[in-house]
C-alpha cells in the first residue's frame, strides 16, 4: 500500500496522472499473479498442503539446527522451482495446520524470503524488478543472476537460519 501511495503522489506531483502512469504499469504481471493463485489452489488440491505439513513436522522432530536448516533450504529451493508466492501461501497454511516448533516456523519464513534469491524465477518481486530494469535499458540475464544467487543465497540463508 505504501508503494501505491508513492506512485499516486509522484503522479500527482508531476501531473502525469493517469495517462502516463497507466502506460508505465506492467499489465502482463496481473495475469501472471492470477495464474500463481490458480497454481496454489491446484497444488493444494493435489495434496501439497498435506505433504508440506508432514515434511515440516518431520523437520520439527530433528535436532534443532538440522531441522531449521532443512526447512529453510527446502522452502527456499521449492520457491525457485515454482515461485515464492505459491510456496509461501502453501507453507504458510501448513505452518498454521501443523504442530511445529517456533524455530521451524521462523526458518520457513526465512526460507521463503531469502531462498528465492537464487534464481530470477524464485520471486515475484525479482520478476517485477527485472521488468523495471529492462524498461530502463538494463539487462540482467538468467545465468548472470544465477551465478550471483548461487554464491550469495546459500551463504546468507545458512547463516541467517543458524543465528535464528
Amino acid at each position: 500500500t505504501s508503494a501505491a501511495v508513492l506512485v499516486v503522489a509522484r503522479a500527482v506531483m508531476t501531473r502525469a496522472w493517469p495517462k502516463t502512469t497507466l502506460r508505465a504499469v506492467s499489465w502482463g504481471v496481473i495475469p501472471m499473479v492470477g495464474g500463481l493463485f490458480i497454481v496454489v489452489d491446484a497444488v493444494n488440491r493435489a495434496g501439497a498442503l498435506s505433504l508440506a505439513k508432514d515434511a515440516l513436522q518431520v523437520a520439527s522432530q530433528w535436532p534443532e539446527v538440522t531441522g531449521r536448516v532443512s526447512a529453510a533450504f527446502g522452502v527456499g529451493l521449492l520457491s525457485n522451482i515454482v515461485n515464492n508466492l505459491p510456496i509461501g501461501l502453501t507453507v504458510g497454511d501448513a505452518v498454521h495446520a501443523a504442530s511445529l516448533t517456533e524455530a521451524i516456523r521462523k526458518a520457513t519464513l526465512i526460507g521463503v524470503d531469502l531462498g528465492p534469491n537464487l534464481s530470477v524465477t524464485g520471486s515475484l518481486a525479482t520478476l517485477l524488478w527485472l521488468i523495471a530494469l529492462r524498461r530502463e535499458g538494463l539487462q540482467v540475464g538468467f545465468w548472470q543472476f544465477l551465478k550471483v544467487g548461487a554464491f550469495v543465497m546459500p551463504i546468507t540463508l545458512f547463516f541467517t537460519v543458524l543465528v535464528l
